[in-house]
């Protein structure tokens, strides 16, 4: 049977620490964003002028029909 060696892992701590770090921290800033983001986009296409909300609407519709793999 094989046995799995972590002491790889573990020499790394520090490092694999700093990465979970820095993933926390830009999902917490890119939620932020986002959230602000659809707030701003929701005023524009309720309140904004005409030109505002269409092009919120065309953006949000781009948006919405582009697959996943395309906007990455």
């Amino acid at each position: 049977m094989v046995q799995l060696d972590f002491g790889a892992v573990l020499s790394q701590w520090p490092l694999l620490a700093r990465g979970v770090a820095w993933t926390l921290g830009l999902t917490a800033i890119s939620a932020v964003l986002g959230v602000a983001t659809g707030i701003a986009c929701a005023w524009a296409r309720v309140h904004g002028a005409g030109w505002l909300r269409w092009a919120v609407g065309a953006y949000v519709e781009l948006v919405r029909n582009t697959p996943f793999l395309v906007q990455l």
